[in-house]
């Protein structure tokens, strides 16, 4: 631990505000990652999941974790001196191009890829939110109108494909209290605010990181402090009203979610020596107030299934209607999840025998199998038939990929929001929603409908608990909408 200790000292002593290049920068990072790992237990339970970008991954986590600090810390973006910051263009344009820079490999980190790219990277909510900071200072006599057109001026250089040069460090910045309370409500969209409070997260550390952790794990302050959080419910402002009010409560799937994660804390906070067994075993006791919501997954019956892949074949692109009905056929007999599809490679797949290796949530890794005589076999090998005579394929090659408009197949996965818009498309023509993981819902019910056990389809889905595959099931609707005494005969 000493060791340790002195290895975060060495690392958060390097002078945060000096500029470093690119691999100097992912290197220190990186090594601030993992001491920060050894001193906060939420960032130590966050490091303990698995590195992925979905549901139940250190994303997740982070963003539940983040929002649960951020509301009692405040907005991160209202603990920068933004008066100090616009003093030196030159130098929030760079540390504009170093938070865009971490982006970047945060996102490659979490999705697994070895290649940084910036082509899908957005730029123009961080800029505009800057600009608009800027000129609500410009406006109350803060900043002079020179040194708001300097401003203005830095930030029009940053661009996507120009992002090199020397870089700041994460939290290279001292927080200290803005000298006006900043408001987005109304203002500017929610995606602009998102990207600011993410800047100002990377220039002064996280809600998450500055936190006191050891303060709240004491069983009645957990409790009512959740409490707290969860009273607050989701909020909407009303541009017309210019109030802030409260549209919905927090369902019970989110408050088990924050409760677990919260509990996760306090374990790495335990097995690091800092919090006494009995203080966890307190915490592990609190019981919140129980509800429950109507399940929110949709069944696609084979009928509507078979609308969906007349749908499909309506598509001019020949290549993605290939691509789409293999993808949906095995999301649909298979129960699998968006990212379990974007993870698939050529090795995955044992067609012979039927079989898919699949590494699924939480690291794990587990097999399907599937009819070799199916429909769904013989969309598969169309499929692959297809990527091998336009590629050199290796094991590790993406079994979906990409398809752009000239109908070419570009060797680089998919993304989950690939699979989104492809279910957005169709539901168009459906009238009706569709999600991806209404594939999946439906999987779970089909198989327990042809008399398979839930602990059989639980292992099926992946699902560590059965009691999550019981809230797959669909059939129990049915029986509901029957479930009523016919009293026609007595009229």
């Amino acid at each position: 631990m000493s060791n340790q200790k002195q290895s975060l000292e060495k690392i958060t002593s390097v002078d945060s505000a000096r500029a470093f290049t690119k691999q100097e920068l992912m290197s220190i990072n990186d090594g601030k990652r993992k001491c920060y790992i050894v001193t906060n237990p939420a960032l130590s339970y966050i490091n303990s999941l698995a590195t992925t970008s979905s549901t139940g991954g250190q994303a997740n986590a982070r963003f539940v974790l983040e929002r649960f600090s951020r509301f009692f810390l405040g907005p991160s973006y209202n603990f920068i001196d933004w008066v100090d910051m616009f003093k030196a263009p030159n130098n929030l344009a760079k540390a504009v191009k170093s938070f865009l820079i971490y982006k970047q490999q945060e996102n490659a980190r979490l999705n697994r890829k070895t290649n940084i790219t910036s082509k899908n990277l957005e730029i123009s909510p961080i800029l505009e939110g800057l600009c608009y900071i800027s000129l609500v200072h410009y406006e109350s006599g803060f900043i002079s109108e020179r040194k708001y057109r300097d401003v203005q001026l830095a930030l029009s250089g940053v661009k996507r494909d120009k992002l090199e040069g020397e870089q700041l460090t994460y939290g290279w910045l001292r927080a200290s209290r803005s000298k006006i309370r900043l408001q987005f409500d109304g203002k500017k969209s929610r995606k602009v605010e998102h990207s600011v409070e993410a800047f100002s997260s990377y220039c002064i550390c996280s809600c998450i990181h500055r936190f006191d952790w050891s303060e709240l794990l004491f069983a009645p302050i957990v409790q009512a402090s959740i409490n707290e959080f969860l009273e607050l419910g989701i909020q909407l402002y009303n541009t017309n009203t210019q109030e802030t009010s409260r549209i919905r409560d927090y369902s019970p799937a989110t408050a088990d979610n924050l409760f677990r994660m919260i509990r996760g804390v306090a374990k790495s906070h335990w097995m690091a020596g800092n919090l006494s067994i009995d203080s966890l075993e307190r915490i592990k006791a609190i019981r919140l107030s129980r509800g429950s919501r109507l399940n929110s997954g949709r069944y696609i019956s084979k009928q509507e299934l078979h609308l969906i892949f007349s749908i499909l074949q309506d598509e001019s692109n020949s290549v993605k209607v290939m691509r789409d009905t293999a993808m949906l056929s095995l999301m649909y007999a298979c129960g699998l999840r968006r990212q379990e599809i974007v993870q698939m490679t050529f090795s995955s797949l044992d067609t012979k025998a039927g079989r898919i290796k699949i590494h699924g949530k939480g690291n794990k890794e587990r097999y399907v199998y599937y009819n070799v005589d199916s429909q769904l076999a013989k969309a598969i090998d169309r499929w692959m038939i297809f990527r091998k005579s336009k590629h050199l394929i290796k094991e590790n090659s993406p079994l979906f990929c990409k398809v752009n408009k000239h109908k070419q197949a570009i060797n680089t996965s998919i993304t989950p929001q690939t699979i989104n818009r492809v279910c957005n498309d169709i539901a168009v023509h459906l009238n009706r929603r569709i999600s991806p993981h209404d594939f999946r819902h439906s999987a779970a019910t089909n198989l327990l409908s042809a008399g398979f056990d839930i602990s059989t389809v639980s292992t099926v889905m992946g699902h560590a608990d059965p009691k999550t595959t019981k809230r797959y099931d669909r059939r129990g609707l049915d029986a509901v909408k029957s479930a009523f005494i016919d009293i026609s005969d007595e009229f």
